[in-house]
């Protein structure tokens, strides 16, 4: 009774940014993380090309790129919670179609379907159903729900490399497409709410507004400080996406195996899970535009690492700076803009920077492959890369300057 009574205490909100974090686990896990485990096998078995396959990335983030801004309107209009609802069956249904695929075009095809599923429980759903619940502590409940994304590659990545050296890759996406169906649906269904109830609206920790309110359609995408911290968030994930996608590929050629090379993307994504919780917790102690920077400038130092040596220290601490920044992004990005452009509309407004984010990363994958393919190296593809951090450094600096008030 007394433990009964101590979960009810509990701010809902709270529940909800839990569920949220295992819908992220399979929005992103299944598709982001997954890549990069099956890119080599899909490679032997089909004799593709590397960027053949990594366009698959490509592919992901472009459907979600263009998704997000209607997904962001329908947020605001029917609630998040159906949307994610609807897409749950459907992202079950395309992993276990991916079992079956025998070639580049089934394999893009089915990979389109399970890319609109996953658009409906991602990123911008769940920013906007954080957003709705929390204002006090939204940094902290942000950085909660955001680290399903690095859990994802935690969980996913190593326990599809075992699977695909036990059972092969077509029976991983089976089961992992069966799992999908069983905690997605009930999951969705039972705890995740779009928002509090409004006609309780002490339910929210506060009742105060971002100062600056700015319709989507008229002024956000005027506004010059939109871009800039757009285009900087689309730097660096060009740059994260780039290396995450070719990563277990990288390890490979340097002589590692690939349940050893899965093993490890998979610690650098559960890095990225503590430094979602830590940049949420900074987020609401320190400005948010320093978190941003630092993830760029932790993420440039790693890739540098990593070029210089593959020895185990040499990965560790890779692992360590690249993977911690790796969640600083998907935190503060939904931040920064409530934070400069409030909270109304916010669905649709996060929508739109979503997709020109991840339109520009969507160039990361295809750039690196086609830069191995052509020189055999990875080198110049990293040293891009590099100085993306570097100029997304810059547009941020110049975006705190012109930031609205």
């Amino acid at each position: 009774m007394a433990l009964t009574a101590a979960l009810r205490r509990i701010y809902y909100g709270w529940w909800v940014a839990a569920s949220l974090t295992v819908v992220l686990v399979f929005s992103h896990g299944t598709t982001y993380y997954l890549i990069s485990v099956m890119l080599p096998h899909l490679i032997d078995e089909f004799g593709w090309s590397r960027t053949a396959v990594s366009g698959l990335a490509s592919l992901f983030l472009i459907t979600l790129a263009l998704l997000s801004p209607p997904v962001g309107h329908l947020c605001d209009r029917w609630g998040a919670r159906k949307i994610m609802l609807v897409s749950a069956p459907f992202m079950a249904i395309a992993l276990l179609m991916l079992s079956t695929i025998q070639s580049l075009w089934q394999l893009y095809a089915t990979y389109f379907l399970l890319s609109l599923a996953a658009t409906g429980m991602h990123t911008v759903p769940v920013g906007t159903t954080i957003t709705r619940w929390f204002v006090t502590h939204r940094g902290t409940a942000m950085g909660l729900a955001m680290s399903g994304m690095s859990l994802g590659g935690f969980l996913v990545a190593p326990i599809a490399g075992f699977l695909n050296d036990s059972v092969g890759w077509r029976i991983t996406y089976g089961i992992i497409g069966v799992a999908a169906a069983l905690v997605l649906v009930p999951l969705i269904l039972l705890v995740v709410k779009s928002g509090p109830a409004p006609a309780h609206p002490s339910s929210l920790e506060e009742t105060t507004r971002s100062p600056v309110e700015l319709s989507p359609a008229r002024n956000l995408l005027r506004h010059p400080a939109f871009w800039l911290v757009t285009i900087s968030f689309a730097l660096i994930s060009t740059s994260f996406v780039g290396t995450l996608t070719h990563f277990v590929a990288f390890l490979k050629d340097s002589g590692m195996s690939s349940v050893t090379a899965s093993g490890m993307l998979g610690i650098v994504a559960g890095m990225g899970a503590i430094g979602k919780v830590l940049s949420g917790y900074l987020s609401d102690r320190i400005s948010r535009l320093w978190v941003a920077g630092a993830t760029a400038v932790f993420q440039a130092l790693g890739l540098l690492v990593v070029m210089a040596s593959q020895a185990p220290l040499a990965l560790w601490v890779f692992a360590v700076l690249f993977g911690v920044a790796l969640g600083f992004a998907p935190v503060v990005r939904p931040l920064v803009l409530g934070d400069f452009f409030g909270s109304a509309a916010f669905g649709t407004n996060y929508g739109w920077m979503i997709m020109v984010t991840f339109l520009g990363s969507a160039v990361g994958p295809p750039f690196a492959g086609y830069i191995y393919d052509t020189t055999g190296s990875y080198t110049v593809a990293f040293t891009v890369f590099i100085a993306a951090y570097a100029a997304s450094v810059a547009c941020l600096l110049l975006g705190r300057r012109l930031r609205p008030t």
